[in-house]
Order: C-alpha cells, then structure tokens, then sequence
C-alpha cells in the first residue's frame, strides 16, 4: 500500500479534549496578623544565569562560601543581600477542566526494511 519510507496511519481511539477553562486557578488571598517576621540572609549567585549556588547568614560565611564555590564551579559569582519572610501573602491552586482528557491512539508506521520488502514483492522477486 506505501511503497515510501516514512508513510504511516493514525487510528483515533479517542480524542484529545482541551482544557477549556478561562480560569483554571482558584485564589487564596491570605490577610497578615500584625507585623511579617524578616530574615537576613545573603545569596551567592552565578554572574552569567543569575542562579542560587549558595546561601549564608552573614558575610563572613558568605565569602568564605562563596570562596569555595569559585574554585568548585569556576565561573564569576557575587553575593547579595536578601530579607525573605516565611508569612505567604497568597495561594494558587490548579483546577483543570472536569472534561479535559488526554486522547488515545493507535500508530502504524512503514520502515525501510518493509519499503525493500514491498518493491521486490512488486517486481516478482518473492
């Protein structure tokens, strides 16, 4: 029937359905209770991709750390200054669509050996 390299069939069992939703989230606002609790902290990154190699608590650690790290990853990295609190300020969940479903199919492919096969079929050879 395919006489080429690459030909194939798809057979749908069934269909993808989309995800449809306009908002597939649900928000939790979360309200604080008096004052946020800070932390100091001073992050070690890498200069080029911006990304967290390291943490201390003091500058005196950090650059210590950040000495080590130099020779382990050899790349330029700076350290800087950062409060984080551990108080959330809101929450998102993912709702996806109740109907939304991944679909099921059946692949049928000709590969190169089959294509050999069908042309010495064709010439009368087998």
């Amino acid at each position: 029937m395919f006489d080429f390299e690459g030909a194939g069939i798809i057979i749908t069992l069934s269909p993808g359905i989309p995800d449809t939703r306009k908002k597939p989230y649900k928000l939790k606002n979360i309200l604080r209770k008096g004052r946020c609790q800070l932390s100091k902290a001073i992050e070690i990154r890498s200069k080029d991709t911006n990304e967290i190699v390291g943490k201390a608590f003091n500058k005196g650690e950090a650059l210590l750390l950040a000495k080590k790290l130099v020779k382990t990853f050899k790349k330029d990295l700076y350290g800087k200054t950062v409060y984080t609190s551990e108080d959330l300020d809101f929450e998102i969940k993912y709702i996806p669509s109740t109907t939304a479903s991944l679909g099921s199919y059946i692949v049928f492919g000709v590969e190169d050996a089959d294509v050999r096969l069908s042309k010495r079929k064709s010439r009368g050879l087998e």
